[in-house]
Order: structure tokens, then C-alpha cells, then sequence
């Protein structure tokens, strides 16, 4: 979860000034510019940018993820498996403990036909902390690097046919870290300036949102991603980025209404 909150001295400053300048209410300016560092943030946060490029880099995660959840072979293999074995699920390596010859570790193979089951069990994977899977398909990759210790390998195993089905479910919701931006931006008049790639309504409605907090100082809007992983596909610097491009944006404007004054 990241929460930004629009309270830069910078930003209030122009923000105050542009306020006096054009006779509109602060609080609306404010709105409008919190509103615009939405669109900057979720322009910045992972994967980064609005392109093609940027949706590529996501969907490309999610194929290299699956690779990792899930393998593919013949329906006629998979069937004799079943046929030989009488049953779906065969445990691939097991690692005991030395000292208790208890199994730490059980690695196992399912073998499914449902695309539903395929993807149930690649968003299982996904870890809390990074949004990607982890663990690996080998004795080295097994080991996770995030909790110090070996991770078991759980894989699906199913035909490419329905294993595409299932990598093109989760595809559809690349962006989601983006498209809780644009929850909060729309919380503030609008998506204005986000591809419709990022704001389709398909994904969580609650993902993003805003809160305005009116103090004696001034106006304070906090904006919220509430995915859990997103702060790590957002560094502060970028955070901080997304807050500079509309310090630089309300400078121009600022500057612009001094020179129709001049003009006038």
C-alpha cells in the first residue's frame, strides 16, 4: 500500500498564487492538481509509461511467471499419467530433515485440464510482497530469496491450449497497480490523460482512492494505492517525480497568467 499525500510547500504555493490570479476557489485547484499527480503516478509506477511498450513489459511478467507455475505437455501424455498413476497429483522430490526425518519441503505436480484451476493456482503463487511468483522449477530456483529458506515447487500441468486460456485471464489485469491510480484520479473529476488500456472497470473498484483533509494550514489530499506490493513497483523517487512534473506544470501556468496580465 502507498499512500502520497499532495501537501508539497511548492505545489500550495503556486497552487495559492494561481488562486489569486484567476479568482477560482483553492479547493478546486486543489482537486484539479491532485488529481493531475494521480495521472503522473500511475504514468510512473511499474510497469512504467503509457505506450504499448509499457504493457508489453506486464504481459511479458505474467508469461515469465507462468512459466514458473505451470507446464505443458500432450493430452494424450497427461492421460496416461493419470491412467498408470490413478490419480491427477504425484509428489515430484521430497526433502527431509536430518535431524527430525520430518519432510520440509514436498514438491508436486497436478495435472488438470481446467483453465480456471490453472489460473486459481498461478494468483496462489503470487507472493504478497512482489506481485510475481516465486519459487523456481529446479533444486537451486527452489530456493526463495525473500524468506531465507527452500520453497516448495507447485505446479500445474495442463495442455498449452488451456494453459493460454489461464495466461490470458491474469494478462487482462496488467496494470492493476496503474489502474489504482486512475480509481483516484476519477475520485477527482476524471481520468483525463490515462489510456483506456489502464482504466478499464474490469479490475478492483477499491484499489485507489483519495481523502481530502482541510487544516488550518491548508489543503491536504492523501492518495491511495491499496494493493499490498505496490510500493514495491513505485520507489519514492518516483513518487517525488510525479510531484515535480506538476510542481513544473503549475509554474507554467503561473507564468502564463502573469504574461496575459502584462498583455491585458
Amino acid at each position: 500500500m502507498i499512500t502520497a499525500k499532495v501537501d508539497n510547500r511548492e505545489l500550495m504555493s503556486s497552487l495559492n498564487r494561481l488562486s489569486h490570479m484567476t479568482g477560482k476557489p483553492l479547493d478546486m485547484l486543489v482537486r484539479q492538481s491532485a488529481r493531475r499527480v494521480c495521472v503522473n503516478l500511475s504514468r510512473t509506477i511499474a510497469p512504467f509509461g503509457f505506450g504499448e511498450s509499457a504493457r508489453a513489459m506486464g504481459e511479458s511478467a505474467v508469461r515469465a511467471d507462468y512459466k514458473v507455475s505451470t507446464e505443458t505437455a500432450e493430452a494424450g501424455f497427461l492421460q496416461s499419467v493419470i491412467d498408470i498413476t490413478g490419480q491427477r497429483k504425484n509428489i515430484t522430490r521430497t526433502l527431509t530433515s536430518k535431524r527430525t526425518g520430518k519432510p520440509y519441503v514436498i514438491d508436486w505436480k497436478e495435472i488438470t485440464m481446467q483453465p480456471s484451476r490453472v489460473y486459481k493456482h498461478h494468483q496462489g503463487r503470487r507472493s504478497k510482497i512482489t506481485g510475481r511468483v516465486t519459487g523456481g522449477g529446479s533444486a537451486k530456483g527452489s530456493r526463495d530469496k525473500n524468506i531465507g529458506r527452500w520453497k516448495a515447487n507447485e505446479q500445474t500441468v495442463t495442455t498449452d491450449a488451456v494453459k493460454e486460456k489461464a495466461m490470458q485471464k491474469a494478462i487482462k489485469r496488467v496494470g492493476l497497480a496503474k489502474h489504482a491510480y486512475s480509481r483516484a484520479a476519477l475520485s477527482l473529476g476524471g481520468t483525463r490523460g490515462i489510456p483506456t488500456w489502464v482504466k478499464k472497470s474490469r479490475r478492483k473498484p477499491m484499489a485507489g482512492g483519495t481523502t481530502i483533509i482541510n487544516t488550518k494550514h491548508g489543503y491536504i489530499i492523501r492518495i491511495e494505492n491499496n494493493l499490498p506490493y505496490a510500493s514495491r513497483l513505485l520507489s519514492r523517487s518516483g513518487e517525488m517525480s510525479a510531484m515535480k512534473r506538476e510542481a513544473g506544470f503549475l509554474k507554467q501556468e503561473v507564468a502564463r497568467n502573469l504574461t496575459r496580465r502584462w498583455k491585458s
